[in-house]
């Protein structure tokens, strides 16, 4: 898997897909695409939102059938949920289909969504962890549950 790093970006999709040396890869590799902040961050819907620094920005970028993009969302949030239970004994509920909460406050959002290209499929997985800041009033950090920055 390949990972390409932005200081800041409004979307990832725009990114990989507009630029044709970044898409090459695609058509070859896995890519995770991470950002330090989100200008213009896109959710299920028509939702957007700004996503300030000093959380975890990333999209997954993979060759995979579109019919696993539900499955998909809700494996990512199973796997994080079982990494942060595993490692600090935090348990996180599930808000069907792609959310993490602790104590009513959202702290994970995924996202898949998919786009046809010629007679290939891509899936892009965004994640939005909140690390150190919670971008909105019904939300949580990491570092808040924790009492420490990261």
């Amino acid at each position: 898997m390949y990972k390409v790093l932005f200081d800041s970006t409004n979307t990832t999709f725009n990114k990989i897909f507009n630029n044709q040396s970044n898409f090459s890869l695609v058509e070859k590799h896995n890519i995770a695409v991470q950002s330090y902040e989100q200008t213009a961050g896109v959710g299920r819907g028509t939702k957007k939102w700004n996503s300030p620094r000093g959380n975890i920005y990333l999209t997954i970028n993979q060759n995979k059938n579109t019919d696993e993009i539900l499955k998909n969302s809700f494996y990512v949030c199973y796997l994080i949920h079982r990494f942060f239970s595993k490692n600090y004994g935090i348990k996180f509920q599930y808000k069907w289909p792609n959310d993490l909460y602790f104590n009513d406050k959202k702290i994970c959002g995924v996202v898949s969504t998919s786009k046809i290209i010629g007679n290939k499929s891509y899936i892009q997985t965004g994640i939005g962890f909140n690390l150190n800041n919670q971008p909105i009033k019904t939300s949580i950090s990491l570092s808040k549950i924790l009492n420490q920055k990261f």
